[in-house]
């Protein structure tokens, strides 16, 4: 069974391999994840966690294992940030409104944040 991690040498040969149907699922993800969610701090942290649960769940789903590499440059840098970015310029223009889960919006400090003065808010950003 071929799994990601079998060769990490950083080689043009190793990161071509990586630009497979798994990288169009993450940018096909993404982006349809910013038409519903529509906020750009909750997406980068989500998608942060998301690679952190890969990394968790590797030794129970083999397709998950893969260089260091892949999940920094491939699966963040080169899939997610782009198509979050993407997904986002197009919610612009076509015009619609953006959400704000976290409460920043003319807040002038992390602490002033509504999530952390709203217990319901709170659990919604959780969940």
């Amino acid at each position: 069974m071929h799994t990601y991690d079998d060769d990490c040498a950083l080689t043009y040969d190793n990161f071509k391999d990586g630009f497979d149907h798994y990288f169009i699922v993450h940018w096909v993800n993404w982006t349809l994840a910013a038409f519903v969610i529509r906020d750009p701090y909750v997406l980068h942290f989500w998608q942060i966690f998301d690679e952190v649960v890969e990394l968790s769940a590797q030794h129970r789903l083999p397709h998950f294992r893969e260089c260091w590499w892949d999940h920094l440059i491939q699966d963040i840098l080169l899939a997610n940030i782009p198509a979050i970015t993407l997904g986002l310029y197009i919610v612009d223009k076509i015009g619609i409104r953006r959400y704000d889960w976290l409460g920043r919006e003319g807040k002038a400090t992390f602490w002033e944040w509504d999530f952390l003065h709203c217990h319901r808010r709170f659990g919604i950003i959780v969940f």
